[in-house]
């Protein structure tokens, strides 16, 4: 540069005393900045004083002060709350061990919205979205047949199961044509889970009295399922809300005894000490909130692994 204009006059930092930083719109903004902290100088107002001028730089200016400037700690402000999380905040037990954990993972993800970002690949919510659905549509053509589980072959349960997830696979997930190796292969695992699950709820409801009530049962989400339970939480009424997998019934002498059934993707273990710390409590807080709702009697929660599990290597 130097070769190039050689009778450029050259300035250095010091020289200008920071005024450099006065000719580009971002330095500018910066250096403006630096009157809210510790590099509170006649420079620095005199930056805030000429972006005051420009409605942009004005807004951004404004913006900024509130972020370095803004109170920090609990929010209490009802207005404040009703704008983050709704004016009947929903909590679901997830949600709750979620706060328990970390209350600050809790804002951002509840309050903020904040999400990570996504792969293109079959993650975990198809995957239980795909199970889901092939053993809801699956359990109720079966109770639609004269002696349903109890009458049902293995054969015709397999077939349904495979009319299902080729419906689904088409419909929802726009078939297997052009799909990666790795997705084949996912949607194959996730098949042979559904025909295992299928042929032990057969087995199972053949020799029971309960049968399959109801799959991905919402409650507390408007008009999706049933409501909610509320709870009044210093001052502030909030309403317990979650979607159970699978709902399991049994009527006997004009009673009605209720089961939730939890299918996990991933390793899960009941644990007493957990629940008495407040985690791990979703089964027991959905089964006692649906008998509160269903005028039942608890019969108990159950996790079934969801996927084939493969050995490492």
């Amino acid at each position: 540069i130097r070769r190039a204009l050689p009778f450029v006059r050259t300035e250095t930092e010091e020289e200008t005393q920071g005024l450099f930083r006065a000719r580009a719109k971002e330095p500018c903004l910066a250096l403006a900045l630096g009157e809210l902290g510790k590099a509170r100088s006649t420079l620095s107002a005199s930056a805030r004083l000429a972006l005051s001028a420009f409605a942009e730089e004005a807004a951004a200016m404004e913006a900024l002060e509130k972020a370095l400037l803004g109170r920090r700690g609990p929010i209490t402000e009802p207005e404040v709350i009703g704008g983050l999380y709704g004016q009947k905040p929903v909590v679901t037990a997830s949600r709750l061990e979620t706060y328990h954990g970390c209350p600050f993972s809790y804002f951002a993800k509840y309050g903020l919205g904040a999400r990570p970002r996504r792969k293109a690949v079959l993650g975990p919510a198809d995957t239980g979205s795909l199970i889901h659905y092939v053993l809801s549509e699956t359990a109720a053509e079966v109770a639609a047949l004269p002696g349903k589980w109890k009458a049902v072959s293995e054969d015709a349960l397999m077939e349904m199961a495979e009319r299902h997830t080729k419906a689904y696979i088409d419909d929802v997930l726009g078939g297997l044509e052009g799909k990666s190796a790795r997705f084949v292969w996912q949607i194959r695992r996730i098949s042979d889970s559904i025909r295992y699950l299928l042929s032990e709820m057969r087995e199972e409801f053949s020799q029971s009295e309960f049968e399959p009530y109801a799959f991905e049962l919402a409650f507390g989400f408007g008009e999706e399922g049933l409501p909610g339970v509320l709870y009044d939480f210093d001052g502030v009424e909030i309403q317990l809300a979650g979607k159970i997998d699978r709902v399991d019934r049994w009527e006997k002498d004009g009673e009605t005894f209720l089961r939730v059934v939890d299918y996990k993707t991933g390793n899960t273990a009941f644990r007493f000490d957990s629940v008495e710390a407040g985690l791990g409590a979703q089964m027991l807080l959905y089964l006692f909130a649906l008998c509160k709702m269903e005028n039942a009697k608890p019969a108990g929660v159950l996790y079934i692994p969801a996927l084939s599990q493969y050995a490492a290597g």
